[in-house]
């Protein structure tokens, strides 16, 4: 059996805070009416013109009036940091980059200026230039919370969950009442590479995703999460309570995928074919289900000393249904490939 670790594509997803990183980084641009050039008059009429038109939900005008503050002054540190933070929440997140790569050059001593800059470079799959970034908000503002948080995202995207760890463990330093900061850190112990060194990691993980159930009850995914976690310390018991918990809010594929893993791992296979294929009527393309289903009668095969030739056929024709659905599976590829063989050979 195969557990989903679906915790790596958190990253991006719900692992990586989207923060609200719009810090109104530049009063000083605002000097007294005195200093002022007659441009820089402009550039601030300009941004406030802005501001106004926001306000009025006429991100166009913004824009318009943002950019040609920039014409003004192009060093005006206000303008490129709010024209960055339109550009993100509209998604364009490779002009938002642009206006916050100017932002951190012209006040590369504001912590959060980097921390914008990573998590465009996140989004834009840019993993070291993220890290970078997020590395110089920490060294400038050690206490920066978002900023540890999506360094452990950063880091568990690029397959690094040792160097992830730290910064998950730091964030719950710095608050101890997140509950997505636990998450994280159990996710970064899940990760971690199993070994002789680390027999401890999954205890660890499982007393962080129970500690952010306690901050916050309602977080399906963590119970998901905390439920394979318990797998891999093979108490499907503990894990089938928890999933069937998940199961009377949310009646879904992946939960009787779960479910089914829990009673395969106790060799209950009628059980687990019974939640494989609740699964497939809920999602008949969900071709993890089915992996799971062939397996179960190919080790229904093993166990009859390879005899019962039905639950072979069943099993290799499972296998062929996942792969049409998805292709590149090359475990799934060899497995037939091996079952196909020992029919044609056999004597």
């Amino acid at each position: 059996m195969v557990l989903d670790k679906t915790f790596r594509q958190w990253g991006i997803g719900g692992l990586l805070m989207l923060a609200g990183l719009l810090v109104g980084c530049a009063t000083r641009d605002l000097q007294t009416t005195a200093e002022l050039s007659p441009q820089r008059r402009a550039a601030i009429e300009d941004y406030l013109q802005a501001k106004e038109q926001l306000r009025k939900g006429d991100q166009q005008a913004a824009v318009a009036a943002l950019q040609e503050a920039i014409r003004q002054d192009s060093k005006m540190v206000m303008a490129h940091s709010l024209l960055g933070d339109i550009y993100k929440n509209d998604h364009d997140y490779s002009k938002a980059a642009s206006q916050y790569e100017v932002l951190v050059d012209l006040d590369p001593d504001t912590a959060d200026n980097h921390a914008k800059l990573g998590l465009m470079y996140f989004l834009l799959h840019r993993l070291e230039s993220a890290a970078k970034s997020f590395l110089k908000a920490v060294k400038i503002d050690p206490k920066n919370f978002d900023a540890h948080m999506n360094l452990a995202a950063v880091y568990l995207a690029l397959d690094e969950p040792a160097e992830a760890l730290q910064y998950a463990q730091r964030a719950t330093e710095i608050n101890s009442a997140s509950a997505a900061a636990w998450c994280n850190l159990a996710i970064c112990y899940d990760s971690l590479p199993v070994g002789p060194v680390k027999t401890n990691q999954f205890q660890h993980a499982e007393q962080a995703y129970r500690r952010s159930l306690e901050l916050n009850s309602e977080q399906v995914q963590t119970e998901l999460y905390l439920a394979q976690n318990l797998m891999r310390q093979q108490k499907p018991a503990e894990a089938r309570s928890v999933v069937r918990a998940v199961l009377q809010a949310e009646n879904s594929a992946l939960t009787h995928k779960l479910l089914g893993d829990t009673w395969f791992l106790e060799r209950k296979f009628d059980e687990a074919v019974k939640e494989y294929d609740a699964a497939l009527k809920l999602d008949p393309h969900y071709f993890k289900a089915l992996n799971e289903k062939g397996w179960v009668l190919m080790t229904q095969y093993q166990d009859s000393m390879e005899l019962d030739e039905n639950k072979r056929a069943m099993a290799m024709q499972t296998w062929q249904q996942s792969l049409r659905l998805n292709p590149e599976q090359p475990r799934i590829v060899q497995l037939v490939k091996q079952y196909t063989q020992k029919q044609l050979f056999q004597p």
